[in-house]
């Protein structure tokens, strides 16, 4: 047996497999046979970090192949919205091993099975909750992880480039990577009496660099106006865009547990007048039209915007153009 110690460290710790795992493959790999014990026992004796009992548990139970490539590009869309909503990728922060695994957390149960249901590939646990039940917990909170795996530990380096989470520039903008993003950390309210709707994604652990440089001008790529709240350091959706955003995310919740961030008023998704018209000497002329019944419109609930569907909007430009020759 040459030098068996080294071999057993680098199939521990790098190669990821479990002690039962080196003893199966002691014969080929080590030239003679030993059991679990010897090699638990080995990994002691000359202090190799050990793994948690969890994470032990968890990787001889694996089937996946550490050698084969599992994420396609739909995963890495799925893993970009992931991340930048609820979920997160890690290591173990006392052996710093090499594969990372994904992990979610949430009170509710539907949205933390939902969100790791895209790493099926990566054998996803069912949601157990929390045992913490006190008063600064009192609902428990869902968990979810996946196995470990080198693609994951990919995403974690993209991700976690020093340890600390940070926006890739190549984040992917996609209707499933916002669509996550909304369903783990967005929010929408809304007044009727002042015509006043929000639409926010929470970015309040991203830098500003991030916020302004990277996802601004990447929802702006796919038609979606927003800024940066300074006083929460949010994404805000401008209220022109918030009908563009759901008709790129979908109008319906996968989840029942979120109906409620779906619940947009009609009027959102109209043609404001002033997305039409490209300045003040047109609006005036456009509400000559108005007034003069050349085109059909209706307000807002407030009554302080005028708004059109899709077909009083074409008209609107075609008049406006003719009387503006």
């Amino acid at each position: 047996m040459d030098n068996p110690i080294e071999t057993i460290s680098l199939m521990y710790l790098q190669e990821n497999l479990s002690t039962t795992e080196i003893s199966k493959l002691s014969i080929e790999r080590l030239g003679s046979q030993l059991s679990n014990g010897q090699v638990y026992r080995l990994l002691k004796k000359n202090n190799i970090p050990m793994r948690s009992l969890s994470d032990s548990v968890s990787i001889s139970r694996s089937i996946l192949d550490q050698s084969i490539q599992l994420m396609d590009d739909k995963t890495v869309s799925w893993a970009d919205g992931f991340l930048l909503g609820d979920g997160s990728a890690s290591v173990d922060s006392r052996t710093q091993k090499i594969t990372a695994r994904f992990s979610i957390g949430s009170l509710h149960e539907e949205w933390a099975t939902y969100g790791i249901s895209g790493f099926k590939q990566f054998q996803p646990s069912t949601a157990k909750p929390t045992k913490t039940i006190d008063k600064k917990h009192p609902s428990p909170t869902w968990m979810c992880r996946t196995l470990s795996h080198p693609d994951i530990t990919k995403q974690y380096h993209r991700w976690y480039p020093n340890g600390t989470k940070k926006v890739p520039y190549d984040v992917r903008i996609t209707h499933t990577s916002v669509l996550l993003w909304y369903l783990g950390d967005g929010s929408i309210c809304s007044d009727i009496e002042s015509n006043y709707s929000a639409v926010r994604l929470a970015t309040c652990s991203f830098s500003i660099q991030d916020i302004e440089d990277i996802l601004i001008p990447k929802l702006k790529a796919v038609g979606i106006e927003s800024v940066r709240e300074k006083s929460k350091n949010d994404i805000r959706i401008r209220t022109s865009s918030i009908g563009s955003f759901f008709d790129f995310i979908g109008h319906t919740s996968p989840i029942q547990c979120y109906n409620y961030k779906f619940d947009v008023p009609s009027w959102l998704y109209l043609n404001r007048l002033e997305d039409i018209a490209k300045n003040k000497k047109e609006r005036w002329r456009a509400i000559y039209h108005i007034k003069k019944g050349n085109i059909q419109c209706t307000s807002s609930p407030g009554g302080k915007m005028f708004l059109f569907n899709s077909k009083q909007a074409d008209k609107l430009r075609l008049l406006l153009d003719r009387s503006g020759r």
